[in-house]
């Protein structure tokens, strides 16, 4: 935040040498906030486990070693400053200095007529799982999204992730969904000869 920006750069103009290594026994108690977003106020509150240690210089960089393994938690997430949702991380994520996690939000009776399928039940309703992976390297992770369902047939499933099918496509029905609860509507006499101009 503002205020622990403005902590941290006063601490490198101190003209002493200030360094700290921290032995952490981390477990499901204690709550680690990861502030992903400083504008927005987006983080991930975890809870889990793992011997850490941290070293700090405050003329240097802050390093982080260990394992942290995710017991539960939340990710909260703007998009567009419109949308907020609460992402629910999955046990078992993992940080030590790459970031290999996931979290799933639910939009629950979502009509599938509207993605045009006409093998699809136009009436049928599904509950939907937004999923957001974090892969990569703790600083720059790579975010990306995907689909799932829990009540609905492994035909159907296909059929609907053989129409989405760039990660563009992707992130508009993930958007589409968090923000009005619905998929968008593809118009596919037109999509089959201009879809990528659509899709973009």
């Amino acid at each position: 935040d503002i205020k622990g920006q403005n902590t941290e750069n006063s601490m490198k103009d101190l003209s002493s040498d200030i360094h700290m290594n921290l032995n952490i026994n981390a477990t499901p108690d204690a709550t680690l906030v990861v502030l992903t977003d400083n504008k927005t106020g987006d983080n991930m509150s975890l809870n889990g486990i793992g011997q850490l240690n941290a070293e700090y210089y405050n003329k240097g960089k802050f390093r982080l070693y260990g394992t942290y393994t995710l017991d539960h938690g939340l990710y909260k997430i703007t998009i567009k400053d419109i949308i907020r949702k609460n992402f629910e991380m999955q046990k078992g994520g993992t940080i030590n200095g790459i970031m290999n996690m996931t979290g799933s939000y639910t939009v629950n009776n979502v009509s599938l007529g509207d993605l045009n399928l006409g093998n699809l039940n136009q009436g049928s309703t599904a509950d939907v799982d937004c999923i957001l992976y974090f892969r990569g390297l703790c600083g720059t992770p790579e975010v990306s999204f995907d689909l799932d369902f829990q009540n609905v047939n492994d035909e159907e499933k296909q059929m609907v992730k053989k129409m989405i099918a760039s990660q563009g496509d992707m992130n508009m029905q993930i958007i589409y969904l968090l923000s009005i609860g619905r998929f968008f509507t593809y118009d596919y006499d037109n999509f089959n000869v201009a879809g990528q101009s659509q899709s973009s």
